[in-house]
Order: C-alpha cells, then structure tokens, then sequence
C-alpha cells in the first residue's frame, strides 16, 4: 500500500499540522489489499448500525489479507481511492444480507450485512466512513447523465437526493478533476437528540451515483472533523488517486 508520501496539499483543504496517525492510500475495486488489514465480524449475520460504530475486541477478529471494493453493489469495473489514516479500519466478512441464507454463505462476503456498501471503515475516535452507490428512482435528475453537472447544481441535486438535508448544510463545493465533477456537502444535525455530523462527496461513476460519507457525533467532530475534510477531499474515482492531503 502507498503510505503517508510527500505532495501538495488537495485543493480547497487548507494545509494541516501532521497528522496524529500514519496515513495511507486506500483503494477501492482495483484489487488492492488494505493498507493494515481489515477486521471482520466472528458472527457473519450480525448486523452493524448505520450511524454509528460496530466494532469491540469480542465481536471482530483480525483479517490480514482484505481486499477492498469490487462489491456487487456498484457497477463492475468501479475504481475509487482515499486517503486516511490507517487507525480507521475497512470491515469485511459479512454475510449479504439481500440474499437467502444457503446463498449468502455461498456469495463473496461484503462489508456490511445491508449488502449495499462497497466498503466500510471505522475507528472507535473518528466515526465511520461508507463507500457505496446511492440507489436511484427513474426520475432522478442524475439518471441517465454523463455528469454530475448535468443533473443540476449544488442546491438541486442535494434536494433530489434527499431535501431534508439541507437545513443541515454547512459548506457545499463543487470541483473537477480529471474532466469528473464531484459535489461535497458538509452537513450539521443540531435538530434532534442524536447530534451528528457528515461529510459527503458525491460523483457519477457510469450510470450510478457514487458517495463516500464519513459521519460521527458531535463529541468527536473537533478531533474527526479535519480527518474526514481532508479524507472526503481527496476521494476520486479511476485508478489516478489524489495527493497526500499532508505535504511533506
């Protein structure tokens, strides 16, 4: 795996001390193992919270070799990589969920019993991060496009996907790179009793719209705010990754 390497800082993040963890390149769907292994569930049915994180010593055991992406759950031949720490672990080894159980214990294992995620991360101090293909109605802005622009802006697309996301809204950017738009939403939940926060970056990858969404509570965003800045940053679809978001 590529480690923590010397580079310029990722565009719009504004240039960090160094990082408390090492930090790594993870890659998704081009048969890359993780850079420090993966943990995986000693009940392959068990479920784990959407929202929150899964993982204690007595539920997850070590998995050395993992390799991440490729899932069903986006189109084939799908290619993502990011930065992060390698603190926030990749999940693996869940029974697909979506399929009857003689099938599923036949099927490749996921990294979440929901069988919707292409991978999952966490770490007890910095929240969870999900990588997965939105699902999409036939009338979606985005369906059918060969960009994100063209399924509207910042405002449109973030109402199609989901409009009670946008009192929460706190920044919201667009950028290109390689030719690909990618929108990025930062987002606070102060209106309920579970007070969250999650960064979102979205992007078309052929006919399916691609997110990566890092997401903690409010106690751990002044630690994990600035990870999943730069995290979500430096996402990007093919096999061309980002930069280290820490220069040298």
């Amino acid at each position: 795996a590529a480690l923590l390497a010397a580079g310029q800082g990722l565009p719009g993040v504004a240039a960090a001390a160094p990082p408390e963890d090492e930090w790594a390149l993870f890659r998704g769907g081009q048969g890359a193992e993780a850079p420090a292994g993966c943990l995986s569930p000693r009940d392959p049915g068990r479920a784990a919270p959407r929202g929150a994180s899964a993982t204690n010593p007595g539920a997850f055991e070590e998995v050395a070799d993992c390799v991440l992406g490729g899932t069903a759950s986006v189109p084939p031949g799908t290619a993502w990589s990011f930065w992060a720490p390698v603190s926030l672990r990749p999940l693996t080894g869940f029974l697909d969920g979506r399929l009857a159980l003689g099938a599923a214990y036949e099927a490749p294992r996921v990294p979440d019993a929901s069988g919707t995620l292409d991978a999952r991360l966490e770490a007890g101090d910095l929240g969870i991060v999900l990588v997965q293909a939105l699902p999409s109605r036939p009338d979606d802005p985005w369906v059918g496009k060969g960009d994100l622009t063209e399924a509207g802006d910042l405002d449109e697309v973030l109402a199609a996907l989901n409009p009670q996301l946008a009192p929460n809204v706190v920044r919201a950017e667009a950028d290109v790179y390689d030719g690909v738009s990618y929108y990025t939403y930062e987002l606070r939940n102060a209106r309920t009793s579970y007070r969250n926060r999650r960064t979102i970056k979205l992007v078309l990858a052929g006919a399916a719209l691609l997110a990566i969404d890092a997401r903690c509570d409010e106690a751990q965003w002044a630690r994990a705010g600035p990870v999943h800045n730069a995290l979500v940053a430096s996402f990007r679809i093919g096999e061309q990754a980002a930069r280290s978001p820490f220069p040298a």
